[in-house]
């Protein structure tokens, strides 16, 4: 009973790690352009139809987005590794051990990413309007076109 109690235990902390990183941690463009815009001020220039954002800010969003199913990866990874696991050796030294791997996987992490980031065309490409409209996204803020203003005063 023991060990079927222990598999559904892994198992379920499995499925939750794999389901977040799966339907919610979503790298894809579309979707980091729709988290980005519940957190950034995007807007539009209509004399040039041109996208304004913060584009670091942007970036930063796909570095979260690539953080954040890294993190969950290796939360299942390690739940399922577990398994086969036990330590027959002296604890001190194994947890000294541990703290030096995980700080070793955060850092490598950390910079594969960032290359990742940094060097993507799909995530240093500009944000268009045509993806703002797929993404179901407004702009904040809408500058009135020249045109229009003369308009005003004719």
């Amino acid at each position: 009973m023991e060990t079927i109690i222990y598999i559904i235990s892994i198992s379920l902390q499995l499925a939750g790690a794999l389901l977040l990183m799966i339907f919610v941690l979503s790298t894809k463009r579309e979707k980091v352009i729709q988290r980005f815009a519940g957190n950034g001020i995007i807007a539009r220039d209509n004399n040039t139809n041109e996208i304004l954002y913060n584009e670091k800010a942007f970036k930063d969003s796909f570095k979260n987005a690539y953080l954040n199913k890294c993190s969950f990866a290796f939360i299942a990874l390690g739940y399922f590794m577990g398994v086969f696991g036990a330590i027959n050796y002296n604890k001190a030294l194994v947890g000294i051990l541990i703290v030096l791997c995980t700080g070793l996987i955060m850092g490598a992490t950390y910079l594969i990413v960032n290359q990742i980031v940094s060097h993507s065309k799909v995530i240093n490409k500009k944000i268009t309007n045509e993806e703002l409209s797929l993404a179901g996204v407004e702009p904040d803020i809408e500058d009135i076109p020249n045109d229009e203003i003369a308009k005003l005063f004719e």
